[in-house]
């Protein structure tokens, strides 16, 4: 399984000089788009919150895609089930994986990260 991290993972940040916030650079110039069904949901707890991830079986594997906190879905109005089809659009990330841009499920569309997001 490859695991996929969304525009706020830490993991995903450049390193910035003292005392300028860090940036995720999404240079929409390499987006990548992977296409796929889902064929499991995860909630994980944490002192945040709950945050979900989504098992998604595409034609060259099967990717761990973190999807955001329950409340943020419930905001966009998105839910995840096993058998949706769903599509990811993001670009490489610093260390591997995916900075997930958005995630897109029949006609709704959650965006995760813009060009270029402040964290």
């Amino acid at each position: 399984m490859v695991v996929l991290m969304m525009g706020v993972v830490l993991s995903a940040r450049e390193p910035g000089p003292a005392g300028i916030p860090q940036q995720i650079r999404y240079d929409a110039s390499k987006e990548v788009t992977l296409r796929g069904i889902v064929s499991a949901v995860d909630v994980s707890t944490w002192a945040a919150g709950s945050f979900v991830t989504v098992s998604l079986s595409a034609e060259n594997g099967t990717f761990a895609v973190p999807v955001g906190s329950e409340a943020q879905l419930k905001r966009n109005q998105i839910s995840f089930a096993k058998g949706d089809a769903v599509t990811v659009v993001g670009v490489p990330g610093l260390q591997g994986g995916l900075v997930v841009g958005k995630i897109i499920k029949g006609d709704i569309v959650m965006t995760l990260l813009v060009q270029k997001a402040v964290i």
